[in-house]
């Protein structure tokens, strides 16, 4: 589901939204090889477009929340 969708739902379900922050896991994840300086260029272009992607253009949230009484 887009972002808008997410925060549609969880204030559908008695939730106010508080805080939307980009999930960054992946960026850890992409390895940075030493030896090789044509992997270690690859890597370091894909954790860059990771961490440039706009919060709207994103996959993954992380959301803040506060149960509504």
């Amino acid at each position: 589901m887009s972002l808008g969708e997410w925060q549609s739902f969880f204030e559908k379900s008695g939730f106010r939204v508080m805080k939307v922050l980009p999930d960054r896991w992946p960026v850890r994840w992409i390895p940075l090889r030493k030896r090789n300086p044509i992997r270690l260029l690859r890597g370091l272009i894909e954790r860059y477009r990771i961490w440039s992607l706009p919060l709207d253009k994103s996959y993954q949230f992380i959301f803040v929340m506060k149960r509504i009484r």
